[in-house]
């Protein structure tokens, strides 16, 4: 008695690289004399090139399996290549049995690099992340303190840190999952300088005065005399206390959003105020006291 067992394709192919093999197996038992297996390709994609079967068997009475090797070639085209095998113990040869091979072929994705962003950056960003298939590519990010991802866009948080933001495409029945690929993205806080103008001369006994400094931020700036001696600050103002030279000092330490600003100084001369001048006339004459000749 002659009893066939089993036929299957162990090999699915994920990729294509010259002299990738697909090990394609069957098993018999019993039978009456030396069990032979005749492999042959009754089908493939249209445009495809036959791969190269290498047969390993026939495995004498009693084996239990005997494979083949199917060697696609760099290149093959994508599909399913169709496989039969006969057996026979030389007295009965069974019908025909079938397995498939589905050939996959390769993508790559293309993930431009992202650029650092702010808190003030608030609308989805569109990566620019594609696979060469065409087929659409999936984002993750692993950091949602920081970045989520929302209808296929990065979505930023308003939090300061970094998130790795990985693109990956799974592939199909005839294309490979691509390897995937990862960003960072960085949120950090808004940079911001002062504008600081030429402080005018002063002098001494001038009244208080405003400097004009300003912070791109719209934050209040705050002033720091390095020469207290000669003049200080009052309420954001400047007070004059004596002649001399000074430097004001504008800076603006920043918040949960802004980082702190490069202060920017300025130099002011103080002037004394001039002495004043006091005539003393001497006193006029006396007309009654004059003596007519």
């Amino acid at each position: 008695m002659f009893l066939f067992r089993s036929l299957a394709a162990w090999v699915l192919l994920m990729g294509l690289l010259p002299g990738v093999d697909a090990t394609l197996a069957v098993g018999a038992s019993g039978g009456s004399g030396t069990i032979t297996y005749v492999w042959s390709l009754v089908a493939k994609p249209t445009g495809a090139t036959d791969p190269q079967l290498i047969q390993v068997g026939p495995t004498p009475t009693g084996g239990a399996t005997d494979t083949a090797i199917a060697r696609f070639a760099s290149g093959a085209v994508p599909g399913v290549y169709r496989f039969q095998v006969v057996v026979s113990d030389g007295t009965t040869t069974l019908a025909p049995s079938v397995t498939e091979i589905t050939v996959q072929s390769a993508q790559t994705i293309t993930f431009p690099a992202l650029t650092d962003r702010t808190p003030l950056d608030t609308a989805p960003i569109n990566t620019g992340a594609s696979a060469s298939s065409g087929l659409p590519v999936t984002l993750a990010s692993d950091n949602l303190a920081v970045a989520t991802i929302v209808n296929g866009q990065v979505q930023l948080t308003g939090a300061l840190g970094t998130a790795t933001i990985t693109a990956s495409q799974a592939g199909s029945a005839t294309i490979a999952a691509a390897t995937p690929v990862s960003r960072p993205i960085t949120v950090r806080k808004v940079a911001q300088v002062i504008t600081f103008g030429n402080l005018a001369p002063a002098t001494v006994g001038d009244p208080d005065r405003a400097l004009g400094a300003t912070a791109s931020s719209g934050l209040a700036v705050t002033y720091t005399s390095l020469t207290p001696a000669v003049a200080t600050i009052v309420n954001g103002q400047l007070r004059v206390i004596a002649a001399g030279t000074v430097v004001i000092r504008a800076s603006q330490a920043g918040d949960a959003v802004w980082a702190a600003a490069t202060p920017v100084e300025r130099t002011l001369t103080v002037a004394s105020r001039p002495t004043a001048l006091t005539i003393t006339l001497p006193a006029r004459a006396n007309p009654s006291n004059l003596v007519l000749p």
